[in-house]
């Protein structure tokens, strides 16, 4: 007990060595912890970048298919309204005019044949599934 009393300079000086030895360990770490996630920082912003161009891509590739889409459904709706609903007979046996509308219901009949309108929807539709097709195309191949 008499050594420690004479030497307690000594010891405290040696305890606030171990303490500094602790904290600048402790400093040491934490530095070269930052630098590896200021690494992994990197990588992931670098993902992120990757991951947002091809996001853009698809908002461009989906904004071309819907505006051709719209051209498309801008196209069918002008040649209905040009172009006037009539009756097509396939039949050569025509003893029923099926382009001739009723006086009581002005609707065609379509029991002899299928009117242009229905034509052109179908086409409407055709034209629809080959833009989709194309702009699939676009994106699988990108």
């Amino acid at each position: 007990m008499l050594f420690l009393l004479s030497n307690w300079k000594l010891i405290a000086c040696g305890v606030a060595g171990l303490v500094l030895l602790a904290l600048v360990t402790f400093a040491w770490q934490t530095i070269g912890g930052w630098k590896a996630d200021s690494g992994q920082l990197a990588s992931c912003k670098e993902s992120l970048q990757v991951q947002t161009d091809a996001i853009e891509k698809d908002k461009e590739l989906a904004n071309e298919y819907l505006k051709n889409l719209r051209g498309v459904n801008a196209e069918l709706a002008r040649v209905k309204r040009l172009r006037p609903v009539r009756c097509i007979c396939p039949k050569a046996d025509t003893s029923r005019a099926c382009d001739g509308r009723t006086s009581t219901d002005n609707q065609l009949h379509q029991e002899d044949g299928i009117t242009t309108e229905s034509l052109y929807d179908f086409a409407g539709d055709a034209e629809r599934v080959r833009v989709q097709l194309v702009a699939c195309q676009k994106w699988a191949g990108e």
